[in-house]
């Protein structure tokens, strides 16, 4: 096609076409340099993912020293079960002492976190404080609720309303009902619980159980499960979390707690039935 052009303009556009292919090589060099590099890129994220993820927490204890407020009072209380006695393991053995050393090595994990401000741990220590407050101060109204309810003579009231050919079984009923009762009339179970155990603690001790101390505890702890309602603080607990009503609640989480309760304190009455295992006190 270049033929019939001067010499000139075939020398040109031979040119042009030289320039043109050299350019098509180096534009397909830089592709091939920039897929290249993107390959290596890729290739070496997981890598730096993997490193960083390592790295993330840099701030946090260490694992023995997180492990230390739960691992430091039961070594603690273990001191008690060594065959040698010694005025400074009795001093470590109380559970007082313990507990307050897990404390103390719990606000050591905090101070170790340099990531935290004073403010930080202040805020953290407020919301711990304010959470074991409220457990302790339910525990001690039940506690004193039992006392109170002990001082009106109520265990001897109940022990003359259990048939003595009933046994042991009677008890358990009894003190299921008792907590059902309980709790459904003032809303923790933790209250409940505690109570009952001041009211049937005298007839355990009398020696007229008849069964396993367990299965006692158990109809307790099944008594503590039915009919939650407007006043327990897990109902609306359970309510707001997932966003249902009143009468959603009382349909659902009262429900679903009152068949697990009844349905545990049948198993409890059934095995107390067929495997007694009463104590060799009773026996005796």
């Amino acid at each position: 096609p270049l033929r019939g052009l001067p010499p000139t303009a075939e020398t040109a556009t031979a040119a042009t076409a030289t320039a043109t292919a050299t350019a098509g090589e180096a534009t397909a060099g830089e592709a091939t340099a920039v897929e290249a590099t993107a390959m290596e890129a890729t290739a070496g994220e997981p890598t730096n993912t993997t490193a960083t993820s390592r790295h993330e927490s840099p701030h946090l204890p260490p694992l023995l020293v997180a492990l230390l407020p739960i691992v430091l009072p039961i070594a603690c209380l273990s001191l008690e079960y060594l065959p040698f006695e010694s005025s400074l393991l009795t001093f470590f053995a109380d559970r007082d002492i313990a507990l307050s050393l897990a404390a103390a090595a719990a606000l050591l994990t905090l101070v170790l976190r340099r990531d935290r401000t004073r403010h930080d741990g202040q805020a953290a220590v407020g919301r711990a404080l304010a959470d074991g407050g409220t457990v302790i101060l339910i525990t001690c109204a039940g506690g004193a609720f039992g006392t109170v309810i002990r001082q009106t003579g109520i265990a001897t009231v109940l022990g003359e309303t259990v048939p003595e050919v009933t046994g042991g079984l009677g008890l358990l009923v009894a003190a299921f009902a008792v907590t059902t009762l309980i709790r459904v009339a003032q809303g923790s179970a933790t209250v409940a619980m505690i109570t009952t155990v001041g009211i049937v603690s005298p007839l355990v001790e009398g020696g007229a159980l008849g069964l396993h101390p367990v299965y006692l505890a158990l109809a307790i702890g099944c008594g503590s499960k039915p009919l939650p309602w407007m006043n327990d603080s897990g109902f609306w607990t359970i309510g707001k979390m997932a966003h249902l009503s009143e009468a959603e609640t009382l349909r659902t989480f009262t429900v679903l707690l009152t068949i697990m309760g009844v349905a545990a304190f049948g198993a409890t009455l059934a095995a107390a039935a067929l495997f007694p295992m009463p104590l060799p006190s009773d026996l005796g």
